[in-house]
């Protein structure tokens, strides 16, 4: 009975509808703007050797709305695979203004007919929905790693809406 009640409060929140308040996730067409994915890789010394990862530390991907309110943050590591054209990391995920976060497992990134054009998905580990950032274009930028450079220590991806065309995941 007591290992019953221990269940009871995530149950709960599992059946009880969403706040009203509860940010909504970003969803339509955006950029993905890298901190840099190419560069990271052209600085690793074994990068003539064909597929190579590279782990860069990441501050954050943020989504922004039009009005350059932040939606969606993460926060945590990028991994690149050189030559597969993926890009993949692991970290938390921040909705809305509020401090709240949620832990997610992975968000990855994929190429499309040579493009680097990706539909991405963050699965939550909350149990929540994942949520779905659309169709991204990596850009790359002259920040290798996200260190600082010439962009005063930005992160390593941004994600900016192009328009707000609705896509499915």
């Amino acid at each position: 009975m007591i290992y019953l009640l221990a269940f009871l409060p995530s149950i709960a929140g599992s059946i009880l509808p969403r706040s009203e308040t509860d940010p909504t996730p970003a969803q339509g067409i955006f950029k993905l703007r890298s901190k840099s994915l190419d560069q990271c890789l052209s600085n690793d010394p074994n990068s003539a050797s064909g597929l190579v990862m590279t782990e860069c530390n990441q501050s954050a991907t943020r989504t922004l709305d039009q009005g350059g309110s932040e939606l969606i943050a993460l926060e945590g590591s990028t991994r690149v695979i050189e030559g597969a054209s993926h890009v993949e990391g692991s970290g938390t995920v921040k909705l809305g203004e509020a401090d709240e976060e949620r832990p997610q497992q992975r968000w990855s990134y994929d190429s499309k007919d040579g493009r680097i054009v990706f539909a991405t998905t963050i699965g939550m580990l909350d149990g929540s929905p994942p949520l779905c950032l659309g169709a991204h274009e990596v850009i790359p930028s002259l920040d290798p790693c996200g260190t600082g450079g010439d962009t005063g220590g930005s992160p390593i991806m941004q994600v900016w809406p192009l328009e707000s065309v609705q896509t499915e995941c």
